[in-house]
């Protein structure tokens, strides 16, 4: 049986990389940022002004995030490392 999709973080090792990152990214929208993520364009503005990520939007589709980010506040971004990565 092939396990690279057995679950979420497994499936984003594949598409991506390395999960780390966007599991915390996962866990802080679900967790803290639940109120303020309620659109995609929310939740860009929200992790930019919180965490200093800025989501990368895809040219392909509207409201698509891409896999890039850029980071644009060096100090929220550590706080977010600090808080959600492993």
């Amino acid at each position: 049986m092939n396990e690279l999709y057995n679950n979420h973080e497994r499936r984003l090792d594949t598409v991506v990389g390395s999960a780390d990152f966007w599991t915390g990214m996962r866990q802080c929208r679900d967790g803290e940022g639940r109120e303020h993520c309620k659109t995609s364009r929310s939740m860009h503005q929200w992790f930019q002004e919180t965490y200093g990520i800025e989501l990368q939007w895809s040219n392909e589709e509207i409201d698509t995030i891409t896999p890039e980010v850029r980071i644009v506040d060096e100090q929220k971004y550590l706080m977010f490392l600090l808080k959600y990565t492993r």
